[in-house]
């Protein structure tokens, strides 16, 4: 799918009540400390999550 078609979508969606509540949810993920000392397992784990939030954040405009 072509990047500015996604880009509208998830600006569309991100409307609102509703949407402010979901990128304060994402905002969460995407600002929290990945390392967890001494367990690789989970600090891979939170990072694939804070990589996800950032790039839906990219995708709404929210973050360059």
């Amino acid at each position: 799918m072509d990047n500015d078609l996604l880009e509208t979508f998830y600006k569309r969606i991100m409307v609102g009540d509703a949407g402010k509540a979901v990128k304060d949810d994402l905002s969460y993920y995407a600002n929290r400390l990945s390392h967890t000392p001494g367990d690789v397992n989970t600090t891979a784990f939170k990072e694939g999550e804070r990589n996800l939030a950032l790039r839906i954040l990219r995708l709404c405009g929210e973050i360059e």
